[in-house]
């Protein structure tokens, strides 16, 4: 999954920990860590534009389709 500006906020190590506890192949271990990664970043943007004013979803969503990893998009949704 491409890296988003939302990255550095979400911090996965106790995912990861609890996966290791169990003995599973390299590529399912990936794919349920993808899932997760996946169902993460899709509940934030689902939080952020809940929370973002209706006006602003369209101007947010294409900065964010152009540039997800833009740090200027955690400063656009601070304004």
């Amino acid at each position: 999954m491409a890296k988003t500006f939302l990255d550095h906020l979400i911090v996965l190590e106790e995912v990861t920990s609890e996966l290791d506890v169990y003995d599973l192949p390299a590529d399912e271990r990936e794919e349920i860590l993808g899932l997760i990664h996946h169902t993460t970043h899709q509940h934030l943007l689902n939080v952020i534009l809940n929370h973002l004013p209706k006006e602003h979803h369209e101007p947010f969503l294409t900065k964010f389709q152009k540039a997800p990893h833009d740090p200027e998009l955690l400063a656009f949704l601070k304004k």
